[in-house]
């Protein structure tokens, strides 16, 4: 499935006069086998070569799944809504330090707790995950993910803000709720 991922995205990166620096298919453990995640990335020569790319492929099929791309946001411009929402919400002063712990937003209800550390385990150590349920045992939409440092967290907002999984955009923000919950 790699092979046929890259040759596609090959063919149109270099259809439209750029050329495919890296790709990859993220993936998730299931059934002790490693299989699809459900998304990838792909990394062009240029912007307007990956925008020409999303353009020319925004809903074709690859194994027989029908293609939703977009561009990867600047890493300061996705962490600029979440930052400045949690601001107004949660009264953070501007020179307020980034904890361990962060929460991850808008998380699609048929993700487990295995799909987000295995979305998150490959950017650093991760202390704690937990997906806090609803009284039915489904869980609220919302996870808390604590990383063993400061640095590795951080990592996680600018890499993984505004990924999507399940088809839902994660939003991502550090955590200013009570250390020992």
């Amino acid at each position: 499935k790699k092979a046929a991922f890259e040759k596609h995205f090959r063919t149109a990166v270099q259809a439209c006069g750029g050329e495919m620096r890296s790709a990859k298919i993220s993936q998730r453990k299931k059934d002790n086998k490693m299989v699809s995640a459900g998304f990838g990335f792909v990394e062009c020569s240029s912007e307007t070569v990956a925008k020409d790319v999303v353009q020319k492929l925004q809903g074709s099929a690859l194994d027989g799944h029908n293609l939703v791309l977009q561009l990867a946001a600047n890493k300061a411009e996705a962490n600029k809504g979440a930052k400045s929402r949690s601001k107004k919400q949660e009264g953070d002063t501007p020179d307020a330090k980034p904890g361990t712990k962060l929460v991850v937003r808008n998380l699609a209800f048929e993700a487990t707790r295995q799909d987000v550390l295995n979305l998150f385990t490959a950017l650093g150590e991760v202390k704690s995950c937990r997906l806090p349920r609803k009284f039915d045992g489904s869980h609220r939409g919302f996870a808390f993910v604590d990383f063993a440092s400061a640095a590795e967290a951080k990592t996680a907002v600018t890499s993984i803000s505004g990924t999507h999984l399940y088809g839902r955009r994660l939003l991502l923000e550090f955590s200013t709720e009570d250390k020992n919950t």
